[in-house]
């Protein structure tokens, strides 16, 4: 239970639980950047409140996320399906991107 792979599946899992908690109280994605930019910086405040522990669950959860849809992507897709993945690498990428900016500022 304390092997590596354990204590990897265990920050997933909860960087997971809280990206969604996270995502639930943030107004939906837009996929315009202008208009995302309030989503963005109501996530960026409620991350600066997480712990250190927190924030690199969910920067880890993140980054899993993105690689995972990145390289496990439906080879025979609709356009809808292309359409949803594609949103969903977006989402996952400016969020990592945001969380990069905050540890850059400390």
């Amino acid at each position: 239970m304390c092997s590596e792979e354990y204590r990897q599946q265990q920050k997933l899992q909860y960087g997971k639980e809280l990206w969604e908690e996270l995502d639930a109280k943030l107004p939906p994605m837009t996929y315009n950047e202008a208009a995302d930019k309030v989503r963005l910086r109501m996530f960026a405040n409620m991350v600066a409140e997480l712990s250190v522990e927190e924030r690199a669950n969910l920067a880890t959860w993140l980054a899993d996320a993105y690689h995972n849809m990145k390289v496990n992507f439906t080879e025979h897709t609709t356009g809808k399906i292309e359409e949803v993945e594609s949103h969903l690498l977006h989402k996952y990428e400016v969020h990592s991107m945001e969380m990069l900016k905050l540890r850059g500022s400390r």
